[in-house]
């Protein structure tokens, strides 16, 4: 009977591919892992950024609803009505500027910060509107600002019309409004802001 002499040498190999194997494996489970939690954030960004565009929208129809019945008090110092345009916004509407009796705006002294980069427009209570539509993902409500900027010239390749005579239904003039809408994920990681320059001709 031969007798062999037994060297370990495949109880080695053996266990190295095991811990090769291992490594592959645990390498795969951190990819997989990385690649849910990109996916994750991938499609929560995708829902601010949609809930941001949808406040940006409502928005537009809040600017686009409040032009048929403007109204100058509105923009007064001393306004006490439930629309007021505000210096810090009101529900929404901003102004920053002095609105003049010739129906034109005073916009020289604008705020040394926009009012849309301000932490305080959208974090204090009653300034920043609130989308009514619902984003059940989202732990905060996606708001929007409507800034009144003034009368522009309804038609740009028109005769100049006289700026007094920015009145309201002077269909020479049209109202000129900046949006801004902001939203922001579940967790905070994820933030979008999106604005227009929104011009409503009067009829």
């Amino acid at each position: 009977m031969m007798m062999y002499k037994q060297s370990g040498s495949v109880l080695i190999f053996s266990l190295v591919m095991l811990f090769i194997l291992s490594m592959v494996g645990v390498a795969s489970m951190d990819n997989v892992t990385l690649n849910e939690r990109m996916a994750s954030n991938y499609r929560d960004h995708d829902v601010v950024f949609q809930a941001a565009e949808a406040a940006l929208i409502e928005g537009e129809r809040a600017a686009l609803a409040y032009s048929a019945s403007f109204d100058i008090s509105d923009f007064q110092a001393g306004c006490a009505s439930t629309s007021c345009f505000t210096a810090t916004c009101s529900d929404g509407r901003c102004f920053s500027g002095t609105y003049l009796s010739t129906f034109t705006c005073d916009i020289t002294l604008p705020p040394p910060t926009d009012l849309w980069l301000v932490e305080n427009t959208w974090a204090l209570a009653g300034r920043a509107r609130e989308l009514t539509a619902n984003f059940p993902t989202l732990a905060v409500k996606p708001k929007y600002i409507v800034e009144f900027l003034c009368f522009v010239q309804a038609n740009p390749l028109g005769a100049a019309p006289v700026l007094a005579v920015g009145s309201i239904g002077d269909v020479e003039w049209a109202l000129m409004y900046q949006i801004t809408a902001f939203a922001e994920g579940a967790t905070g990681g994820s933030r979008a802001m999106v604005q227009s320059t929104f011009k409503v001709i009067q009829n």
